[in-house]
């Protein structure tokens, strides 16, 4: 190989390398944000408790939290003991918060959605 072509290769790896580096620095993605999944052990309006092989972990909703089921927003009503959560949170303070909870669907919130869809699809025509 010439000089002139190892020469461009190098310096179009450098350019590669560069540009990973700044798409990493600038990302969105919140470094501090960590995920926790299991079954719901104890709740009420503002906190719950993941239960995992023993360990429970208690989470705090935080006040912009999102709780999705099915991809649609519901409220805390639907976080109760026995549900599988998949929880993105943030540590304060010693504390967890809750910035994200998506619950994982069971066949009868598939079948509550399907009958939304269709009722919507009757409403339409």
């Amino acid at each position: 190989m010439s000089e002139e072509l190892v020469l461009y290769l190098g310096l179009l790896v450098a350019l590669f390398v560069l540009a990973f580096f700044a798409a990493a620095a600038f990302s969105p993605i919140d470094r501090k944000v960590q995920i926790r999944s299991g079954t719901i052990q104890e709740n009420d309006e503002s906190s719950f408790s993941l239960g995992e092989d023993l360990n429970m972990t208690n989470f705090t909703l935080d006040p912009t939290a999102a709780i999705f089921l099915n991809e649609r927003t519901t409220n805390c009503g639907s976080l109760y003991r026995g549900r599988k959560v998949v929880v993105y949170y943030k540590k304060q303070k010693g504390k967890l918060f809750a910035t994200l909870v998506q619950i994982v669907p069971t066949p009868s919130d598939c079948r509550q959605r399907r009958a939304e869809i269709s009722g919507a699809r009757l409403a339409a025509a």
